[in-house]
Order: C-alpha cells, then structure tokens, then sequence
C-alpha cells in the first residue's frame, strides 16, 4: 500500500482525516491523528488528478497541508469545514467535480448557522420585492436557501454547477466508490425545494428580465463572479435587485477595498442604487452579514 506524508506549518497533532478522495473516488484515510514522528497517511495508491482530503473538525485547522506520495508534493487548501483539496477555482470542470464530490458531505462541513444566515437575507430580499417576485439563486449549493425562503411564501429557482449539489445527481458514500445507487451520507436528507437547474454563473440558461431578484450568496469563486455580473444584470427585470455576499476563494486574501471595487464594477454594468447593507443574523450565533444589494435601472 502506499503512504503519503502530511507537512503543514502550524498546528499538531494534526486533526483525524477520515477520508481521501482522488482518481474519482473516496477512500478510507485512516482516521488516526497524525503527529510530527506519525505523519503517514495509508493509501491504496498515489494521488492524482483532483484531491481532496477530510479532515473531522476540530478547534484550529490550518489554511493550507502539504500530501506528498510517489515523488510527488500536492499543496492543499482549506475550502470549508475539515476539507482540504488542490481544485483550480479557475477550471469550471474542477470545481464542478469537487462539488458533486462533497455534496453528501456539506452539511458536516459548513457553517453551522448558514440556514439562519441564509433566512436572514431571504427575510430582507422580500422586504424590497414586490408580491409573488420571481427569484434566482445562482449558487444554490443544497438549495438552503430555497428552503428558507419557502417558509416565507417566496418562489426560488436554484442553479448550481454541481447536479449532486442540487439533488438531481448520485451522492454516493464514501465507502461506496463509484456505486451507482443514489447512497445519501448519514444525517442527510433528501431536497425538493422548489425548481432546480443545473448551470453556470457564467452562461445561466434563462430569458433576458426572467427575474425580480437574483441572489448570489457565500460564493467563493471571486474571479468568476466579477464576470457574472452582467449576466445578472441581463436575466434581471427593470427594478430587480441582485443580492452579492461572497467569501473567500481557498487560500487567497481579500484585496484593498474588494467592496468599493465590487461596487463600481456593478456600476458599470448598469446598476443602481448600490448598497452596503449589515444586518445581524436571526441565527443563535452574534454575527453580522454584509453584503452589497443592487438594482437595474
């Protein structure tokens, strides 16, 4: 069997990786914590094409590991949660792969809080919406906001890049490999949350003025989303508002004034009325959500 070594600077004992996905599909990682005199990870066989490893989440977790098997040194990002991986943000086609392949894992990985988060948002979108407005979510992810918004009377369509994402692919179980039964992840369950559509930011398959509002929220594929901006602006009605929260891409920093950059390049693509907007989230945890709120002229 091969074995690959773990290098980071910063915390250990390492956290316990449970599971490693490459060559198209999860494997068993071991799940023992891993030290400065342990630091191997048994694999069936080296690494390659996209990575990603699962960490259980702990208190501290570094940004970024080094897996180095076969001659080989992979640098892996922390995306979220306890998953670490080597996805070009850049390639479309890696980023699709990477989401079908955590999509039965997500909630394990995410923000705790997010519905709440999500429904916050939701509760503001329709304060400035008029009665039965048309809404896209354009990286819906597991449809969350869909789902809260649902609870409010509001009409959702969620697109997403990833089918396993949306629930219309095959989320398969970690042990399972490649099986082709639909095997959700333990905890999860299944989603209907209003119309789902498999597509891109960057082409979405919608009529020009389809929507009354178009949210885009916790994306972390920056470079893409400042290209998007006038595909929203074209599938937006007259008076329509596009709701932008992004995060983060794996181990970038935010630029010098991301904000007022973000809200001139909106400018320029015809909208109006741009906003920076706080709130505090309904949610149990004290946090605070910016976003930026815009409308089509």
């Amino acid at each position: 069997m091969a074995k690959a070594t773990i290098f980071t600077k910063g915390y250990w004992p390492l956290p316990r990786f449970t599971d490693i996905y490459f060559s198209g599909r999860w494997r068993p990682a071991g799940g023992k914590k891993i030290n400065e005199k342990m630091s191997g990870l048994p694999l069936s066989s080296n690494p390659t094409g996209l990575v990603i490893l699962e960490a259980k989440i702990g208190k501290a977790l570094s940004k970024k590991i080094y897996l180095q098997s076969g001659g080989k040194k992979i640098l892996l990002s922390r995306w979220f949660g306890g998953l670490y991986s080597n996805a070009d943000t850049r390639s479309p086609r890696q980023v699709m792969e990477y989401y079908d392949a955590i999509a039965s894992r997500y909630e394990f990985n995410t923000e705790p809080e997010r519905e709440k988060q999500l429904e916050t948002i939701a509760i503001h979108a329709k304060s400035s919406l008029p009665a039965h407005a048309k809404i896209l979510d354009a990286s819906a992810g597991r449809c969350l906001f869909a789902k809260v918004a649902g609870k409010h009377g509001m009409d959702v369509t969620s697109m997403d890049i990833s089918r396993n994402m949306l629930g219309i692919g095959k989320d398969t179980d970690p042990k399972a490999g490649n099986a082709g039964t639909k095997t959700m992840y333990a905890g999860a369950k299944s989603r209907n949350y209003g119309s789902k559509v498999q597509g891109s930011i960057m082409s979405p398959p919608f009529s020009e003025g389809e929507f009354d509002c178009v949210v885009h929220l916790f994306s972390n594929l920056l470079s893409y989303d400042r290209k998007a901006f006038p595909k929203f602006h074209k599938i937006l009605k007259h008076g329509g508002i596009l709701v932008y929260l992004p995060v983060k891409s794996p181990g970038e920093q935010w630029l010098l004034n991301w904000r007022e950059k973000t809200m001139a390049r909106l400018a320029a693509c015809g909208f109006e009325k741009i906003e920076k907007i706080s709130l505090p989230s309904i949610g149990k945890k004290k946090s605070v959500l910016t976003f930026i709120q815009a409308r089509k002229k």
